[in-house]
């Protein structure tokens, strides 16, 4: 549909359809579906599926709304992609996600979570496990600590960005 009311009511009739079929199925399944997403209820777990839908996004730039199609796309796109980035990251380095903590918490601490968001801080650790020469990746979530100071440190902030060369 060319009209964001009428593909957002498509949007929702298929939460409805899949909630029918998940309740109908012989699984362990609850389903209840929303006007913008699926909760699905299985084995103590609960899932809230939002379907992802590019045209809403042009869609809503069209009719002039852009700060609710990038809100929309920073939320269903940008971090879902940042979350499976990090998550492989530390899947190949144990000590990485422990390594974040102590890193959030230091900048917590400080008062500098206004200066660096979570995301800002996940990506300068992961780039530490990464890029770790002249020494070896990490074995610690201290040392993964340590490195995350050191770089904020010493890189030369005003002459340009961290590349973060992250894995597909």
């Amino acid at each position: 549909p060319d009209d964001i009311t009428a593909l957002r009511q498509l949007t929702t009739a298929l939460y409805l359809r899949m909630a029918e079929c998940l309740n109908e199925s012989q699984g362990p399944f609850i389903a209840k579906a929303t006007p913008d997403h699926l909760l699905v209820l299985a084995q103590g777990y609960a899932f809230r599926l939002i379907v992802w839908n590019e045209r809403e996004v042009k869609l809503l730039q069209f009719d002039g709304k852009k700060p609710e199609a990038q809100k929309l796309e920073k939320h269903l796109f940008h971090k879902p992609q940042h979350t499976a980035a990090v998550i492989a990251v530390s899947q190949k380095y144990p000590s990485m996600s422990d390594a974040v903590r102590l890193s959030k918490k230091w900048v917590s601490v400080h008062l500098l979570s206004k200066m660096l968001t979570d995301e800002a801080v996940e990506l300068m650790v992961a780039h530490c496990y990464l890029t770790s020469l002249p020494f070896a990746p990490p074995s610690t979530p201290l040392v993964g600590f340590l490195r995350f100071l050191r770089l904020l440190a010493t890189f030369d902030w005003k002459s340009g960005p961290l590349v973060i060369d992250l894995p597909p």
